[in-house]
């Protein structure tokens, strides 16, 4: 009858409200979750750590010893990792930033130079320098 089919319409849709708010506080629940893992994860991220210095010491001498050839093999990375309790990864990351941060001082250094001689030969060219100047002293309390 018509009373029963309007009965049975107020179930299903007070049925569909409540499945539909189980499925809202399933969504916001999962979203609160997904917050509060994220906001874990960032506070527990490890800060930045220099090497020790021995293992500092460790990897220098090795850069230096072989500047001919600054790309360790994979045997010399795997030695110094163990020596300077590192990964091979870690090594090696610290090879390439060494690379770098050399090369960008050589090419500073080289730019220094090369201002210092125009300069100079701007001067003597100028007759603003002598050539029969004797190089300047440096005083031995700065030595």
């Amino acid at each position: 009858s018509k009373q029963c089919y309007q009965r049975r319409v107020r179930e299903a849709v007070v049925s569909t409200q409540s499945t539909g708010g189980i499925q809202l506080q399933i969504k916001e629940s999962i979203c609160q979750t997904i917050v509060l893992l994220k906001t874990k994860i960032f506070e527990t991220r490890r800060k930045r750590r220099n090497y020790a210095k021995t293992a500092n010491a460790y990897l220098n001498e090795a850069f230096y010893k072989n500047l001919q050839n600054p790309c360790p093999s994979e045997a010399l990375k795997e030695e110094l990792a163990l020596r300077c309790k590192l990964t091979p990864t870690q090594v090696n990351n610290w090879f390439c930033n060494k690379r770098l941060r050399y090369d960008s001082g050589l090419i500073k250094t080289n730019e220094q130079v090369k201002e210092l001689e125009d300069v100079l030969s701007l001067e003597f060219a100028n007759g603003q320098l002598d050539q029969s100047h004797e190089p300047m002293q440096i005083p031995s309390s700065h030595l």
